[in-house]
């Protein structure tokens, strides 16, 4: 089987002349095949044209394949992007030979694994790439779903000389970009006050003081490399001849935990729509929560509990974005599992405030809202589809989810 893999075909065949011989030099191709009926026929003008143009095609690829490049590549992406949202990509190529690569070109390429879009035109040419010099070139692209992907693969090259024949250089890029789902900003989100802000008194305060580093002081401690630096002790520094930082904890707002229902029955093909909005309105919410100084403890995907363990807020939202990027759908049928004790103990342990994103409100998810009620300083419940009698549940539509309609207060 791998000898009729190697087995040229048109469509293999045509493939190559595209990649590597350009538009100049099929036409030189086409046309000395048709000089070619000199040979046959003994013509002499066919004959002497073919010779000419079979020599300037000899000549031009091997000049072609001593000039070919060497070229480095250097590709920088963002780590988290949202489906759908334009991805800007910042590409460098480095001029590894002696001598100057000619006509340099780049090309991005779609990839048959993964749902990307190029949206930058096909090719961009520079004409001169000297020695150990490098080029900053730009790709935008998107991806239209959610998941894990590699960046898109690149190709770089040289038509030099006579414009005929290319030399390409193609790079996988090894950097992971994770596509979250496509979400809109929620338009109004409010939070109660927790005692982690009680000395606020609203929203504007709260942005005020954590704008000016309203903060903590907590002690002072010897640097050590890779420690991040808020702010350096010089007094102490001088005093012991070590370097001394001063550690500030932040005022925050209480931690949070957001449930998303992923019970649903067994689709034919894809996870169903109803999932893709539960968790498009996780990411809408996580990304609110960042906003207003909240940190995530917990992602609840179903019956699997993730603990958020990264300080830093972006971390926080890159660590939950993966997880919603990978979930999957469970069957209905183990939808009482999340009524078991060890689960609810797990899930509720010290929460200020939770969010349960749920698909319907049938006995099981009613008696789970009850629990994190009881257990949350403040408990918000969102269900798909249908209008609920409870008024601390608040109903949402597919529409209002793609549109960005939602207001929690």
């Amino acid at each position: 089987m791998k000898f009729f893999s190697w087995f040229p075909t048109v469509g293999k065949l045509g493939g190559f002349l595209k990649d590597n011989v350009t538009r100049p030099g099929r036409a030189f191709l086409f046309l000395m095949f048709f000089c070619s009926l000199g040979l046959v026929y003994l013509d002499s003008p066919l004959l002497y044209l073919f010779c000419a143009i079979f020599s300037i095609l000899v000549l031009a690829g091997v000049v072609s394949f001593a000039f070919r490049p060497d070229i480095g590549f250097r590709i920088f992406v963002p780590e988290l992007v949202s489906a759908g949202e334009p991805i800007q990509a910042d590409i460098f190529l480095t001029n590894q030979r002696q001598r100057s690569c000619f006509e340099v070109f780049i090309e991005s390429h779609e990839g048959d694994e993964s749902p990307v879009r190029i949206a930058t035109p096909e090719s961009q040419v520079r004409n001169i790439l000297r020695p150990g010099k490098t080029i900053r070139q730009k790709s935008t692209f998107s991806f239209s779903k959610r998941g894990v992907y590699p960046a898109p693969s690149v190709s770089a090259g040289s038509t030099f000389p006579f414009n005929l024949f290319r030399f390409r250089q193609h790079h996988r890029p090894s950097e992971k970009i994770i596509v979250t789902p496509a979400f809109h900003p929620i338009q109004g989100f409010e939070l109660p006050t927790s005692h982690f802000s009680a000395d606020f008194e609203n929203e504007k305060n709260i942005q005020m003081a954590h704008a000016a580093g309203a903060s903590e002081y907590i002690g002072n401690r010897e640097y050590q490399e890779g420690l991040p630096v808020r702010r350096w002790d010089y007094s102490s520094w001088a005093r012991t001849g070590k370097p001394t930082v001063r550690e500030y904890r932040e005022n925050q707002r209480g931690t949070a935990t957001i449930f998303v229902d992923n019970f649903f029955q067994q689709p034919e093909s894809g996870p169903p729509p109803e999932f893709e909005a539960l968790l498009s309105l996780a990411t809408a919410i996580a990304d609110a929560l960042r906003h207003h100084q909240v940190d995530i403890g917990k992602l609840i995907l179903g019956n699997r509990i993730y603990t958020v363990f990264d300080s830093a807020r972006e971390e926080q939202i890159r660590s939950i974005g993966r997880r919603l990027a990978l979930a999957e759908i469970q069957p209905e049928s183990d939808a009482a599992s999340l009524l078991e004790t060890d689960f609810l103990d797990r899930a509720t342990s010290e929460r200020e405030f939770s969010f349960l994103l749920l698909s319907k409100l049938d006995a099981v998810r009613k008696k789970l809202q009850r629990h994190f009620q009881l257990s949350s300083h403040s408990c918000r419940s969102l269900v798909l589809g249908q209008a609920p009698a409870d008024p601390q549940v608040i109903a949402v539509s597919l529409q209002q989810v793609e549109k960005g309609g939602i207001v929690l207060k």
